[in-house]
Formats: C-alpha cells, sequence, structure tokens
C-alpha cells in the first residue's frame, strides 16, 4: 500500500520507522492510512506519534470505546443532540452537518452526567469514523476524511460562559485532537454573526500557534 500513498522520502522512512516502533500493539485494521494519521498529527516525528498512539490505546481501554455498542445513548441526547450525514462531497466523503439551533446545554447537563456526555459523542466519532473507512475502501484516500458544517443560526456564547458547559466543550475538543487525529477534512462555519466570527477566528489562530 506505501507505494500507492505518495510520500516523499523522509515520510517514507518516518513511516517504516512508526511501524516499527508500534509493532507489538499493530492490529489488521492499523493499516498504513491509519498510521500516516497520526505521523501527520505529529509532523512525521515517529516518536512523538508512537506516544500519541500508545496514549490513545490506552484512552480507548479506559472508556471501553470498543465496547460502545453496546452502550445506549439517553434518549434525551437521541432527541436534543442536533447532528446528521447530510451526503457525501465529490470524492465521497461524508458531509456532516452540527446545528446549533435548538442545541440547550444548560438543560442536557441537568439531565445527564458529563461521562455520559463523554460517551456519546465517543460513540458518534466512532460511527462516522466506520463511515469515513468504509467510503475509503470505495472512493479512495481522498473519501476517508469528514467534511463538516457547523450551523451557528441561534449560537449564543452566553450559554457556554456556564462554567460545566464550557469545561465540557474544552475536554471534547482535547479528547477529540489526541485521538481522532487527521480524520477531518475540511469545516466550514455557516450563519455566524460578526461578533463571533472574531471570536472563532482568534480562536483558531490560537490554536494554530500552539
Amino acid at each position: 500500500m506505501m507505494s500507492s500513498l505518495k510520500l516523499k522520502d523522509d515520510q517514507r522512512f518516518a513511516l517504516m520507522k512508526f511501524r516499527r516502533n508500534v509493532k507489538d500493539i499493530l492490529q489488521p485494521l492499523y493499516d498504513d492510512q491509519f498510521l500516516l494519521r497520526w505521523l501527520r498529527a505529529r509532523k512525521w516525528d515517529a516518536v512523538a506519534a508512537e506516544k500519541m498512539l500508545r496514549d490513545s490505546l490506552e484512552w480507548r481501554k479506559r472508556w471501553e470505546v470498543d465496547k460502545l455498542n453496546e452502550w445506549e445513548i439517553p434518549q434525551i441526547l437521541k432527541d436534543y443532540l442536533p447532528h446528521g450525514l447530510s451526503g457525501y462531497d465529490k470524492d465521497g466523503a461524508p458531509v456532516i452537518i452540527m446545528p446549533f439551533a435548538g442545541l440547550d446545554l444548560y438543560g442536557i447537563l441537568h439531565v445527564v452526567t458529563r461521562r455520559e456526555m463523554i460517551k456519546a459523542t465517543i460513540k458518534l466519532l466512532e460511527y462516522y469514523l466506520r463511515i469515513c473507512k468504509e467510503q475509503s475502501k470505495k472512493y479512495g484516500l481522498e473519501a476517508g476524511q469528514c467534511t463538516v458544517i457547523f450551523d451557528m443560526e441561534n449560537f449564543s456564547l452566553r450559554e457556554y460562559m456556564w462554567r460545566p458547559a464550557g469545561e465540557l466543550v474544552i475536554m471534547l475538543i482535547q479528547m477529540y485532537e489526541a485521538n481522532y487525529p487527521e480524520i477531518l477534512k475540511i469545516c466550514y462555519i455557516i450563519n455566524v454573526v460578526l461578533q463571533h466570527q472574531r471570536y472563532f477566528l482568534l480562536h483558531l489562530q490560537l490554536r494554530k500557534n500552539l
């Protein structure tokens, strides 16, 4: 498979080194495409990618991610946590829409626990990741990442100033970045009012500089 990945010589070497370093934990599903996600997330540093992958596998054990198919998402999250697969882009990659209209995080967190919210998010990420893998097998590597559209209509920062909500959002972002690297193809943010545009641009710039 490596010959079809169009890698530079140093990138090819990094992949070979990374695969050798993690051979004790490799499973059949950990193909070159999977390994490259971690390498790209760590700028082709095989040692850093190895640490990231091993830490993530330990995280998966703690949260019993592979058993979450047996866990039922609370009904309130099914009803009031808006998301959905709206179709596929020209490369066959899944297009996911996340509307904020109707999302009452304050109310949700008074009904479900933080742990349930995290487990539900993990289960949804795993669901969309499976779709990416299926599409990649059909249409190639370009279909192996998600296109996401955040619809910010009726979004209010006030709700996220409530400490439990703000802390949860930060925790979910950190969890996503640490355990689901390079699965985002492109992200569109629509229907953003001017004051929120400035906030998101600043936030993105700060994260880029980390």
